[in-house]
């Protein structure tokens, strides 16, 4: 894909894997996996805390998280106790007001571990002697190597079944208290039109100013799935074009063969949509937020690679550009036409946005009695038991 994006999301990993959470190493004589944190009756124990720690200090050290303090190590791990103490409060508040899993419920538990379960053997497909042929046989295979791998944690099977199956029991109950608190939420058609009539003249105001802006909107509702902004200033178009990859290291590919036999076809009539199926090697290109092309215009250049964006703003609508090469490979360009500066009708948007505010009251609701129940549990943490973790980092 010819765009460039140097964002990097973080990734909070809300349950870790189970065998590493909740196994304890070691010599048997001694407390292995202490405790180190409760949540009314859930107990979080070291291995978790290891585990997420170093999960956090790896996104740490490759810039993915930002910290204030001059302590990185202390601040490290008071996140994940947070991280942990957060995650253990609808579980502990779920055992308080004695919730339980109805048949729907035990029976969505039964899909989860079997498809944890599933998950873990794929893992070792590849691993399996290529003579073994039937699909019995294989899985079998693959959960005895699985097995010799639990046996390093000096867990069997069935306890590793039993691990999965508690946490996914947990992750239940969780969320069947979360679904009794947002039940209540409700968005009216009033609500979503003050919404969008609201959305609507604050964007007409802020692009008029920074047509910039609708493009960095536009971007941020297709990677967190909210409302796409209302209105488009002018200036923008959508340009499709063929993507030649540069071979790779040992591939044997004539990139210039391929772009002149693109030109030949297009030179004798064939449609440049079929030539982006036959020929396109931009993955982005067939992602629906880009079935009308990428959106381009003065305001957005600089987010494309410099000799692409040249090239496509010199385009009138419906002309195809000459080879353009940049660090991606050789494109091929079309302007398909301006992007329409006419307001999204609300009638077009109203469930869209119904939905997000809807999304929005029922977060508020969750995190208002999660913060009710942190001030009801128990809740203590033992720092001393994690003094060492991090030392040497």
């Amino acid at each position: 894909m010819q765009y460039k994006s140097n964002r990097a999301l973080l990734i909070t990993t809300a349950l870790l894997l189970v065998v590493l959470m909740l196994a304890g190493t070691g010599c048997s004589a001694v407390i292995t996996n202490p405790v180190v944190a409760k949540v009314g009756d859930v107990e979080i124990t070291y291995s978790q805390f290891y585990n997420q720690y170093s999960t956090y200090q790896s996104y740490y050290q490759y810039g993915l998280i930002t910290l204030s303090s001059n302590d990185p190590v202390a601040e490290l791990k008071q996140m994940v106790f947070d991280s942990l103490i957060e995650s253990a409060i609808p579980v502990a508040q779920a055992h308080k007001e004695g919730i339980t899993l109805d048949a729907e419920g035990e029976a969505k538990l039964a899909e989860n571990v079997q498809a944890q379960l599933d998950a873990a053997l794929a893992d070792y497909a590849d691993q399996v002697d290529a003579s073994i042929t039937d699909e019995a046989a294989i899985k079998e295979a693959e959960k005895q190597l699985f097995i010799e791998y639990l046996k390093g944690y000096d867990l069997s099977y069935d306890e590793y079944v039993k691990l999965v199956e508690q946490q996914e029991r947990e992750n239940l109950l969780a969320d069947t208290l979360k679904q009794q608190v947002i039940s209540s939420a409700s968005v009216t058609e009033e609500e979503a039109k003050n919404w969008y009539d609201t959305q609507l003249a604050s964007e007409q105001t802020s692009y008029a100013s920074d047509p910039a802006a609708y493009y960095t909107d536009w971007m941020s509702a297709q990677n967190y799935g909210t409302v796409s902004p209302l209105v488009a200033p002018d200036g923008y178009f959508y340009v499709k074009h063929i993507l030649v990859k540069n071979a790779a290291e040992g591939e044997d590919k004539d990139v210039n063969a391929i772009v002149a036999e693109i030109e030949a076809k297009l030179a004798a009539g064939e449609s440049f949509e079929s030539l982006i199926e036959e020929y396109n090697e931009d993955t982005g290109m067939d992602q629906e937020a880009y079935a009308n092309g990428y959106i381009l215009g003065h305001a957005n250049a600089d987010k494309y690679y410099a000799e692409f964006s040249d090239a496509a703003l010199l385009l009138n609508v419906g002309e195809v550009s000459a080879p353009v090469t940049s660090q991606a490979g050789v494109h091929i360009i079309k302007k398909m036409g301006p992007v329409d500066t006419t307001p999204v009708a609300f009638e077009d948007v109203k469930d869209q946005i119904t939905e997000q505010l809807l999304g929005d009251k029922q977060g508020e609701l969750y995190s208002e009695a999660v913060e009710k129940w942190r001030t009801e549990l128990n809740i203590v943490q033992y720092d001393a038991r994690v003094k060492s973790v991090g030392q040497g980092s």
